[in-house]
């Protein structure tokens, strides 16, 4: 089907095709307790 405007087509509506199939996976992740340890004096100066 075309959608025309003043007699020019602008838009073609086409059968909806079905995206493929995607596997969705996880990633293993192991955060180390130094982590949640508070930061250096020197490193939160230079995040203010």
């Amino acid at each position: 089907m075309v959608i025309a405007r003043s007699g020019r087509p602008i838009a073609r509506l086409t059968p909806w095709l079905r995206p493929p199939d995607r596997v969705w996976g996880t990633v293993e992740l192991v955060v180390d307790d130094a982590f949640f340890e508070p930061l250096p004096d020197a490193e939160l100066a230079a995040w203010e």
